[in-house]
């Protein structure tokens, strides 16, 4: 018992470390569709396609009610507390290693706001579906460009600044 205490202790004085294992598990259970267990077609998942086209989009999405809506929107579920979790983790890193300004911690939150109305159009549409709209995945299309183009312009931003902070700092030396 007073082991217990005693990690709770050291854990609840290194926030980043739980956040990060928090982090991990989500990723790991999003990867792989809780162990098996949801019934959902990776290569359907229009989270990770960049796509302009309305026609490709639904297909994806006439795709993902047929083998399973529900578990799509349960795969969200996990994604959300995946955004909760993961974008204010990448925000602290990149007002950390980002040298004090503010332009890739906002970067982070704009990618993070991305993904979020990303993931809301998701489930409009298939709640909707067969209903559809010519704009709805347009929607979800610059949502998912967007999210990308932020992400990986904070990520090159932070290893940049890494980089850049361990030079400097092995120069000193």
């Amino acid at each position: 018992m007073e082991q217990q205490k005693d990690l709770l202790h050291r854990l609840g004085r290194r926030p980043l470390v739980v956040r990060s294992v928090i982090v991990a598990a989500l990723y790991v259970l999003m990867v792989t569709r809780v162990f098996g267990m949801l019934p959902i077609v990776m290569e359907h998942v229009m989270d990770l396609k960049i796509r302009f086209d309305s026609s490709l989009v639904w297909q994806d999405i006439e795709s993902q009610v047929a083998t399973g809506r529900d578990g799509y929107l349960v795969f969200h579920l996990i994604d959300y507390l995946f955004i909760v979790f993961f974008y204010p983790l990448l925000r602290q890193f990149a007002l950390r290693i980002g040298g004090g300004g503010t332009v890739l911690p906002n970067l982070v939150l704009a990618a993070g706001l991305m993904d979020l109305l990303e993931n809301i159009w998701i489930d409009v549409m298939l709640l909707m579906y067969p209903l559809q709209s010519s704009w709805m995945p347009l929607v979800v299309s610059a949502a998912t460009t967007l999210k990308f183009l932020c992400l990986a312009m904070a990520l090159v931003g932070i290893l940049g600044n890494g980089v850049r902070r361990k030079l400097i700092h092995s120069r000193r030396r």
